[in-house]
């Protein structure tokens, strides 16, 4: 368990459009995912891009509680005083190609839908935008699965793997795999 008591207060989650305001409670929701290694380091530009309200290429959304889940942290409160449960963000790499990244939630709001709600929220925003393809290097492909993604190899993504992998200092022992979901 983690910082937070399971007692049933972390519900119900909602999902928001991130703000630049939640910058400091989204690194500390993704900070013990990436020490563990579950998340690649972030880069510091890469948050600020997707977190900035009139991105075309970037956009990120959280999943909070509906007020304070005791225990919780001052650092994963935002400034409403919600707890941030969950964080992803969506890149568009082409007009019709969007990426999942940093798709996180929160060791207390496992297993209670968060990353369910999030990845809808990406699947209809990308949508939206008309891209027709959406995308996530993964290290779950197992999650994704339950949504009607498929494994394919990182080839199908060349500027993915040239703007992102090539200078990833994980990329010689890169456990992550490449899935993909047509978007109707």
């Amino acid at each position: 368990m983690g910082a937070c008591q399971r007692l049933g207060i972390l519900e119900p989650v909602g999902v928001r459009r991130a703000a630049v305001t939640d910058a400091s409670a989204v690194r500390a929701l993704l900070e013990p995912a990436m020490r563990q290694g579950d998340l690649l380091p972030l880069v510091p530009q890469n948050l600020q891009r997707m977190l900035h309200p009139f991105g075309l290429e970037w956009c990120a959304f959280v999943a909070y509680s509906q007020g304070r889940a005791e225990g919780c942290p001052e650092s994963l409160r935002d400034e409403t005083g919600s707890t941030l449960t969950g964080f992803a963000g969506l890149r568009f790499w082409t007009p019709t190609h969007a990426e999942v990244r940093t798709l996180c939630v929160g060791v207390d709001a496992q297993g209670q839908g968060v990353g369910r709600r999030l990845l809808m929220r990406l699947e209809a925003e990308a949508a939206l935008r008309g891209a027709k393809t959406l995308f996530a290097l993964t290290k779950a492909p197992h999650f994704f699965a339950r949504f009607g993604f498929e494994v394919v190899g990182k080839e199908a993504f060349p500027w993915k793997v040239s703007g992102d992998c090539f200078g990833c200092a994980k990329r010689a022992g890169c456990q992550e795999v490449a899935v993909s979901k047509e978007l109707l």
